[in-house]
């Protein structure tokens, strides 16, 4: 474990940096046509005549909770939800694997040219549906958009380290530089492969603005078809996108699907064809079932017990220590995730580089060790209110279980359920605490929580001490040694203090009939995020 961080403005330091960048940056670049890294990801190579050209995958998810679908990137505010249809619509410059590696899609190729500076080379080509063309100048306009013109709301959702933007230099027709503020070019890069490495036509934006968020120009595989907010979206394919061969789907319609028992009786009846986080209680009828393909994974996101810490009773840090340390963890596995989510004592899994053995015997489950810690914290009414989001049933089962624990120890737990945490807890500022699901990866899983200007600071979380840590591993490349004694540095200042409780690192289930649905369905390992390249519907 270090005891002590470098000073990211260390001559020597950087020196170090700059020749691993200059070992690693033709590793960042991506082959002409990105097929190789598809197939080494467990797509397969099927035969045309097994492939219904007309077919639609019709997905079964939750979008009442979305309420309103937002393809605009600058007034996006749901990363979890808006990142599929961005992605399928846009595209995104780099793209996430199943591999847990970040593979060129828009862009053609990408180096990590120092801390501070990213090229880009694009593809010869390309254009969006309205006919503009998706080059050097585009991607400059399309960033610097986002970057400056986003609501209030979504800005408080973007990614830390694409705010770093400094100036993006236009090289060539298709090449550009980006430079940044600060040494954060390893995590930027990360960014360009979520909703920020988003696109907008240029033409749309200077003529008809007020349509990007609803009839979006596309330049990605898909084009928007239909939407009704809370209920559907269609998407076609795009048969100009460069590469529209790879994407054997014809269109894909993500349908309203109330979470529960509602996505397993869909699969079953055949009104769905593919299911998307299906919860663990309710899977039963289908893991065994012959006719039905299931896989579950755990991702790097973890489900965390977010605390208002500005208020009381969680302004007192014996009281939130009192809190994780009378959690049982194994057990709220077992009875909130039937077993299939994995114990999160930090922000990293265990098994992991980032994971930190120092943490997990700091957090460990110990109720004297909690009803000790009640009694000094000076809390006079150790009674708080537990928000969860009534989207995801295992965090009503969740919550209940916490509220057993807890009471064990002598801490009153009252239950709320909620439709949206933004508005109804994190903006309002409510004291108590939340459960939340972690969705970013690298530095950002922090700056979420603790960096200044994120929605979760809202309630006193900003913490500078965590964010000191953590920053400096945003130059350095994702996965390396340096990058992970800093994670497992600032995992063990989160434990001292209690400042955000781990839980689970959440299991992602998905389902298909295989009568209808072909192939080997892939997911990011960062996000869980379907890789829709990976299936196609079967000839009848």
């Amino acid at each position: 474990m270090r005891k002590s961080v470098r000073s990211p403005r260390s001559s020597a330091f950087w020196l170090v940096m700059l020749l691993l960048f200059a070992l690693v940056a033709a590793a960042c670049g991506g082959d002409d046509n990105g097929d190789t890294e598809a197939e080494e990801d467990g797509t397969e190579q099927t035969a045309e005549s097994d492939v219904d050209p007309n077919g639609i995958l019709r997905v079964g998810r939750s979008l009442a909770a979305i309420a309103v679908v937002h393809f605009d990137p600058t007034q996006s505010v749901i990363p979890v939800g808006d990142r599929q249809w961005h992605q399928l619509v846009y595209g995104t410059l780099l793209r996430q694997t199943a591999k847990g590696t970040i593979e060129p899609m828009m862009a053609r190729s990408y180096a990590l040219v120092d801390p501070q500076t990213v090229t880009l080379t694009l593809r010869d080509g390309v254009t969006f549906t309205d006919g503009a063309t998706y080059d050097a100048e585009a991607v400059k306009a399309g960033l610097l958009r986002t970057l400056n013109e986003s609501s209030a709301a979504s800005n408080g959702t973007r990614a830390r380290s694409f705010r770093e933007i400094a100036d993006i230099i236009v090289d060539g027709p298709l090449e550009l530089t980006i430079k940044l503020k600060t040494p954060v070019g390893g995590e930027f890069v990360t960014t360009l492969a979520d909703r920020e490495g988003v696109i907008v036509s240029p033409k749309q934006a200077a003529e008809a603005p007020q349509d990007i968020d609803t009839k979006p120009a596309s330049a990605g595989p898909y084009t928007v078809a239909e939407v009704q907010h809370g209920q559907l979206v269609s998407l076609r394919k795009n048969n100009e996108y460069f590469d529209a061969d790879k994407w054997r789907l014809a269109g894909i319609d993500f349908i309203n699907v109330v979470e529960g028992s509602a996505k397993v009786n869909g699969l079953l009846t055949g009104t769905i064809d593919f299911a998307i986080t299906i919860g663990d209680a309710d899977a039963a009828p289908i893991v065994d079932n012959p006719d039905m393909g299931v896989t579950s994974s755990i991702t790097e996101r973890n489900v965390q017990l977010v605390m208002c810490t500005g208020k009381a009773p969680f302004d007192s840090e014996k009281f939130r220590q009192a809190v994780q340390v009378g959690i049982d963890r194994a057990e709220l596995n077992k009875l909130g995730y039937a077993d299939r989510a994995k114990v999160a004592y930090g922000f990293w899994p265990e098994g992991t580089p980032s994971f930190s053995d120092e943490v997990k015997k700091l957090v460990t489950f110990a109720p004297d060790k909690a009803k000790e810690l009640l009694s000094d914290s000076g809390v006079s009414d150790p009674t708080f209110d537990l928000y969860y989001g009534t989207t995801l049933p295992e965090h009503a089962r969740v919550s209940e279980v916490l509220q057993a624990q807890l009471g064990e120890v002598g801490i009153k737990v009252n239950i709320v359920p909620i439709r949206d945490y933004l508005s109804e807890f994190i903006q309002p500022q409510k004291p108590g605490a939340v459960i939340i699901p972690g969705t970013r990866t690298g530095v950002e899983k922090y700056a979420t929580v603790f960096a200044e200007g994120q929605n979760l600071a809202l309630c006193g979380q900003t913490r500078p001490d965590v964010m000191d840590i953590v920053t400096p591993a945003s130059a350095l490349v994702p996965g390396s040694d340096e990058a992970a004694e800093l994670f497992q540095e600032a995992d063990l200042l989160v434990a001292q203090h209690a400042y955000v409780i781990p839980l689970v690192n959440n299991p992602v289930l998905h389902a298909w009939a295989k009568s209808r649905v072909g192939g080997t369905p892939a997911f990011s390992t960062a996000h869980g995020d379907t890789l829709y390249d990976s299936m196609y519907i079967k000839k009848k």
